[in-house]
């Protein structure tokens, strides 16, 4: 029987804007930035197969920023047009989020302590959880992005991210995460940006910090110190099925692979990493999409052209698409009161 992966479509993301620029010298005009826009182009990929998706909210002009009422909105308008499906909102502080947080510092500091004052501001990130109502809140949040690696890990790599604050602000706010998180039935998704991600994780599995079924994603070329290596990406691979095989609930274990749209062989780098998910026995999905790797032959793609290209490899390399979301349980996200 040929191996069935998930489609997982990182679909917006912080990094990009439809306007040329040195990281993206054509631009990515299909590029969503309005709920209606992300609405229409996950259609394109659930028509395709898709049943998971990654959504950043975007400003009017493309800028990134936690916007409350733009995930919100999404939200609920996602639970009605595919209750068949999952979604994950970011947590992430890149963008014009790091401005907010600075902002919101600034005021805090009038009547709180520095320390105080700086992890409260980190609460900015939290705006895809600001609702109380359970049809406008995510399956799964992005618990553990790249500056989470800073909470044990210092010194390590953050990618495009600009900053972070330090270990103990970083873990302190994850601990604030975890709680809300758990509190409104929304699962924790980490992302595996560097080799010292998955010891942290490790180490907060041991100190209970992961509850309920988690989604890990491997993100090779997140990071210059995380570069697509089979045999180092098999390790980490199998150390975090350990982690998802411990923990209650279980989970799903994603490949991604980030591909800059200069990136050299970018074509033949992205069969690499299809196969590699085919024919891994750990791996149950693979994320694709315009955040990761907007760049199809050299030119910009849009979300589907990318999934109808990723489902071509899959099958060549003797795989086939799985169009379900039993890798993480109904009865466990937002879905399950949404339903």
């Amino acid at each position: 029987m040929s191996k069935q992966l998930h489609l997982y479509i990182a679909s917006i993301g912080s990094k990009w804007r439809r306007d040329a620029s040195a990281t993206v010298p054509l631009g990515l005009p299909a590029l969503p930035y309005s709920v209606d826009e992300a609405l229409d182009d996950v259609a394109a990929c659930h028509d395709l197969g898709a049943r998971f998706f990654h959504v950043h909210s975007r400003g009017a002009n493309g800028e990134h920023i936690a916007d409350a009422a733009w995930y919100q909105a999404f939200a609920r308008a996602f639970r009605g047009r595919f209750p068949d499906a999952r979604i994950c909102f970011a947590t992430s502080r890149s963008g014009e989020v790091s401005d907010q947080i600075r902002a919101r510092e600034n005021e805090l500091r009038e009547r709180l302590g520095e320390m105080d004052a700086k992890l409260d501001a980190e609460g900015v990130r939290l705006a895809c959880l600001a609702s109380d109502d359970a049809v406008e809140l995510p399956d799964l949040l992005t618990a553990f992005t790249a500056t989470e690696v800073r909470i044990y890990a210092e010194a390590a790599e953050i990618g495009h991210v600009a900053e972070a604050r330090s270990s103990r602000i970083t873990r302190d706010f994850y601990h604030r995460l975890v709680a809300v998180a758990t509190a409104k039935r929304v699962l924790q998704e980490i992302e595996i940006t560097t080799p010292e991600s998955i010891d942290v994780v490790e180490r907060l599995q041991q100190e209970a910090f992961l509850r309920g079924p988690v989604s890990i994603v491997l993100l090779p070329g997140f990071t210059r110190s995380f570069p697509f290596v089979p045999e180092q990406l098999a390790e980490i691979a199998r150390r975090a099925r350990r982690v998802i095989d411990r923990n209650e609930g279980g989970g799903m274990l994603t490949l991604g692979r980030v591909l800059l749209p200069t990136t050299p062989d970018a074509d033949e780098e992205r069969e690499r990493f299809v196969r590699f998910a085919v024919e891994h026995p750990h791996i149950d999905a693979i994320r694709v999409g315009l955040e990761d790797a907007p760049y199809l032959d050299g030119k910009p793609a849009s979300n589907r052209e990318i999934v109808l290209r990723t489902i071509a490899s899959i099958e060549r390399f003797g795989g086939a698409v799985r169009q379900s979301t039993e890798a993480l349980p109904h009865a466990f996200g937002a879905s399950a009161v949404a339903a």
